[in-house]
């Protein structure tokens, strides 16, 4: 086991140990940083690799010249994300940059830390329940949307997103 720094203390303890500072002031400006970047991607209600996908789709559909509605569906995809723009993986992005493994440094913050973070909540459903709304609390964009249960909020928009995806 890694020596934990003193600066933080346990705040979930499930498949995986996750910790933070005890003084989230401290949180050094590379993390500050990472954390601006989640609050950018959900002002946009979208992140660059989804609409980077979604563009992709589009333009192979119009290449392939299959039918106008799939491209209507595309566009109602994105309309729809900026409609209902909490996204479970910002969010759990925006957690992933506030807290901490064993051994990880305070200071740095890399995306592949993140992403390694943000993998074990998922594989971890009492660590998602936790995390998902601590990211939300985190960006000012998501409160006006933020009421009752988080849960039902994303197997919603889930469902609704993967209607509006077409199917082969």
């Amino acid at each position: 086991m890694k020596k934990v720094d003193n600066r933080l203390q346990l705040v979930h303890d499930g498949q995986t140990k996750f910790y933070a500072l005890r003084d989230i002031t401290e949180l050094s400006l590379a993390r500050k940083t990472a954390l601006d970047a989640q609050m950018i991607f959900a002002d946009g209600a979208i992140t660059k690799d989804l609409l980077k996908a979604i563009a992709k789709e589009a333009i192979k559909d119009i290449d392939e010249k299959k039918s106008i509605v799939n491209q209507s569906v595309y566009w109602n995809n994105i309309l729809y994300r900026c409609s209902y723009p909490i996204d479970e993986d910002v969010s759990l992005r925006a957690a992933a940059c506030v807290v901490f493994l064993e051994g990880e440094d305070i200071e740095g913050c890399s995306s592949s830390d993140i992403d390694k973070k943000v993998q074990l909540m998922k594989a971890d459903q009492k660590a998602m329940d936790f995390f998902l709304p601590m990211g939300i609390e985190l960006i000012p964009a998501y409160k006006p949307f933020v009421k009752g249960n988080f849960q039902n909020y994303f197997q919603t928009r889930r469902q609704v997103l993967k209607s509006l995806t077409p199917q082969p």
